[in-house]
């Protein structure tokens, strides 16, 4: 398996971080989302599911931040799962546009999946 990309996210050049973002996945890889202070804590294969995903920094909330790793399957069931609930409010997935201001490499940034 090989190592997770890091990719710093830069919030003037979004565009850019979400197709490497996207192309990353579709290579079957794992990407590490880095705010721009952040370095890189390697994170060991053997610690990765099979399959693609995102590694993200957790806040340290708990005394020091650590990696959140979210397999690309899970994401993807979650984005579902919302379009879903937003078809049983009425409203077309497809037709409606979701705002969020958080950073990407925040957690709760990539809620828009």
């Amino acid at each position: 398996m090989t190592n997770p990309i890091s990719l710093k996210c830069d919030p003037s050049n979004r565009e850019a971080c979400s197709q490497k973002i996207e192309q990353t996945l579709k290579n079957g890889l794992w990407v590490e989302l880095l705010p721009t202070s952040e370095k890189k804590i390697f994170v060991q294969n053997n610690q990765l599911p099979k399959g693609p995903g995102i590694i993200i920094c957790s806040g340290g909330s708990t005394g020091g931040p650590s990696k959140c790793i979210h397999p690309y399957q899970n994401m993807n069931q979650s984005a579902l799962a919302t379009a879903e609930w937003l078809l049983k409010q009425g409203i077309t997935p497809g037709k409606c546009q979701i705002l969020n201001g958080l950073p990407i490499n925040h957690v709760s940034g990539l809620m828009p999946w």
